[in-house]
């Protein structure tokens, strides 16, 4: 019943947004709040943030309208689309949920893991990725510039003075960093460990890749949280919001009237899904964003796959030169990329999958017994309901690369096997 309720009102939504397109952003808020969990859980508290930033991103859009594309008009008809779509994509992904076990155990929770060899295996990686990027920092011109002036750092992200082989080091080993860093945290035994984290996290922080630094500094908390506490998630998450508000000013070099606008930038997931709404004027990717992450050929070697990046493709919508990598690509949520390929069908088809993982990360945390293994479960809810459904495809290469990682130190870190040495038998009969 809970099924076929469901589907009525996604049907009804698209058809209502075609019909009637004033109805868009009441629907959206309709499905926004028809996606919420009345429980005290993880995915429930991710459910009713996600809420909150499809409605009230609504609302900040038209803060941050002035610094987008002088042509776009009819902006509440663009932002309420939207708001839609992502709503779509969010009653979806809350639907799968609802449908799905979470009971039963996963292969992760049968993991045999041997802690002292997993953290000497992370101590390794977290050195090596950070030797690396202090190697790589040195050659830039742009740390350079920084030095010489702190608010230039925000330039960090994206290097785009530097060449691409160089620019693609650094990120991997930064990844390698976020993945590892957490679980380095966890597992601390000696004074050493804090040094070696202490190492890793300074090489992290020059590139400024905020969601990197998000992610690191949440897992942990998530880990070592028992019981879920609304409050202290709300003050977590608005200390970090409040970080990321205020290196937004200060980077971006807003002027003092601009602060409005540099504030609604925080969050500027439906603005720029309106724009690129308006931008495509319903020409449809067809899955080639989708495709393109499975490409097996790196994007530097690959022109096809460059071409068909999220990055790439809002570049070329907004007229800058995706070859200057000064541009990271707006945001859209995974919502809103789905819409780009598949129109308001997309985000309902992503929506179930993004679910269904979530309902399986649920279930590893669930039975999770060990900091190794709820670190693994806890990590795979972050890449649900944080990586993907806020980056989409834009955050693939990232996830890819932490897998690796990931399954590199585990394999290292797993508990060898003692061979049952069976006592000699003697013949029947024998004295």
């Amino acid at each position: 019943m809970r099924l076929y309720l469901a589907i009525a009102l996604i049907t009804l939504s698209i058809l209502l947004a075609v019909i009637f397109p004033p109805c868009m952003f009441f629907m959206a808020c309709a499905l926004s709040i028809a996606s919420l969990r009345l429980e005290r859980s993880l995915i429930a508290a991710f459910f009713a943030l996600a809420a909150l930033h499809c409605i009230g991103g609504y609302f900040v859009a038209f803060g941050g309208e002035a610094n987008i594309y002088w042509l776009f008009n009819q902006h509440a008809v663009w932002f309420a689309r939207a708001s839609l779509a992502v709503a779509l994509g969010l009653f979806s992904m809350s639907t799968a949920y609802r449908l799905s076990d979470t009971s039963g155990m996963t292969w992760i929770n049968n993991l045999s893991i041997d802690e002292a060899r997993l953290r000497n295996a992370v101590r390794a990686v977290v050195l090596i990725a950070a030797s690396l990027m202090f190697y790589m920092y040195s050659g830039f011109s742009v740390v350079d510039l920084a030095l010489q002036n702190l608010s230039q750092v925000g330039k960090l992200r994206y290097l785009g003075s530097e060449g691409a082989a160089d620019v693609y080091f650094v990120v991997r080993a930064s990844d390698a960093l976020v993945c590892t860093l957490p679980l380095l945290w966890l597992l601390k035994s000696r004074k050493l460990d804090y040094f070696i984290y202490g190492f890793g996290l300074l090489a992290l922080v020059p590139p400024l890749r905020r969601a990197a630094i998000f992610s690191v500094l949440l897992i942990p908390f998530l880990v070592q949280t028992q019981r879920i506490n609304y409050r202290k998630i709300a003050i977590a998450f608005l200390i970090l919001l409040c970080i990321y508000v205020v290196s937004q000013i200060y980077f971006l070099d807003f002027d003092e009237g601009d602060v409005s606008s540099a504030l609604a930038s925080a969050l500027p997931e439906i603005r720029d899904l309106g724009w690129v709404m308006k931008l495509m004027d319903g020409n449809y990717l067809y899955g080639a964003t989708f495709i393109q992450p499975f490409d097996p050929f790196p994007a530097i070697i690959d022109t096809w796959k460059e071409s068909h990046s999220m990055g790439y493709i809002t570049a070329t919508l907004l007229g800058v030169d995706p070859a200057e990598r000064t541009f990271g690509g707006l945001r859209v949520t995974l919502a809103g990329e789905a819409f780009m390929n598949f129109w308001l069908f997309g985000p309902v088809i992503l929506g179930l999958l993004l679910g269904w993982s979530a309902a399986w990360a649920t279930r590893c945390m669930a039975h999770a017994t060990t900091v190794p293994i709820r670190y693994l479960a806890v990590t795979a809810f972050l890449w649900t309901c944080l990586w993907l459904y806020m980056g989409g495809t834009q955050a693939v290469a990232t996830l890819k690369f932490e897998l690796v990682v990931l399954a590199l130190v585990y394999f290292a870190g797993r508990r060898k096997r003692v061979p049952v040495q069976s006592s000699a038998m003697q013949p029947l009969g024998a004295s």
